[in-house]
Parts: C-alpha cells; structure tokens; sequence
C-alpha cells in the first residue's frame, strides 16, 4: 500500500518484502537528482497505537547500536506522514 512513496524527498519505496503486525520492509531506491545511487531495505513501522510507540523506539535504539558482519547496518531513523498516517 506505500510502494511508490517517497521519503525525504530521496528514498523511492518500491517494493514490499515482508511484513508483520506493526511494520513492512520495502526494496527502497535512494536516489539523488533523478538517478539511483544504491538499493536499500526500509523498514516502515506504523505509530498508529500510541501504546506501542515507546517499545518500537527501544528496539530501534538496539538496532542502531548493533554493529556485526552477519547484520544489515542501520543508517538511520526518521518519522515521516504518508497518506495520512504517521510512519517510523
């Protein structure tokens, strides 16, 4: 439902991988002035359920705090409004 979005105005959400009860990962172009500098995964988590708002934080603490070469390295974090919805 979000392929085709843009992030930041530079990251291309294309297509979803997976997903769960509260996120998605997408194939996410990153691109500058029209051209593709490099493929990423993107994973979006809704914050929707105010509940749950504090718990995706944490984990999203440890996973930029991990650093492994069997692990994808995280390269940030942001919020972002798509179609009306708040998104991590």
């Amino acid at each position: 439902m979000l392929e085709g979005e843009v992030i930041k105005n530079q990251s291309h959400l294309q297509e979803l991988l997976g997903s769960g009860t509260f996120a998605g990962v997408f194939r996410t172009d990153d691109v500058f002035r029209d051209k593709v500098l490099r493929s990423l995964a993107t994973k979006v988590i809704t914050l929707n359920d105010p509940r749950l708002i504090d718990r995706q934080l944490e984990k999203l603490q440890v996973g930029l705090s991990l650093d492994h070469p069997n692990l994808l390295r995280c390269y940030g974090a942001g919020e972002e409004t798509l179609q009306e919805n708040s998104w991590l």
